[in-house]
């Protein structure tokens, strides 16, 4: 009976340690708690203009010294305009991405998003210039990614 104990607390150890190591991206919602403005930090001084935006950051997990992952909040300052050059929705007045930041090899990736308009109700966005894919690609200039980058990174310099 002992054996059996040792076996099965052996196998229920191996299992909980797998997983401790994975990180679970689920979908962003309207949750009011998610989406307190308390729980966001702001990332550096907004970009400024009509293709302006602010960045906020949520639950920065760094993988590495150089390799991080975060929630993103973007709210752009003309949304009519950001959302026009960027391929999203008319409606849309924010959104919220998971993503992972590769300092060390100048990469971005968004595994997640989700965009929200004015009363915070969820806006399903297809593939957009923002997020095309769950790979880390390469920081664009002029780019959502490239100002995430260089707030994120530019402290470890």
């Amino acid at each position: 009976m002992l054996k059996v104990f040792l076996i099965l607390f052996f196998i229920l150890g191996l299992c909980v340690f797998s997983v401790a190591g994975q990180t679970k991206v689920e979908k962003p919602s309207a949750d009011p708690e998610f989406m307190d403005q308390k729980y966001w930090s702001q990332i550096g001084k907004p970009i400024e203009g009509p293709r302006g935006f602010s960045l906020f950051s949520r639950n920065i997990h760094p993988l590495s010294d150089t390799l991080f992952e975060l929630w993103v909040k973007v709210i752009p300052n003309y949304p009519d305009t950001f959302n026009r050059r960027n391929s999203l929705p008319k409606n849309l007045s924010y959104y919220v991405m998971f993503a992972k930041v590769d300092c060390d090899k100048r990469l971005v990736g968004v595994q997640q998003i989700s965009g929200f308009d004015s009363n915070g109700a969820r806006i399903e966005l297809k593939e957009t210039s923002l997020a095309s894919s769950e790979n880390l690609t390469k920081v664009k200039p002029g780019s959502v990614n490239e100002v995430l980058f260089n707030k994120i990174c530019r402290v470890l310099e």
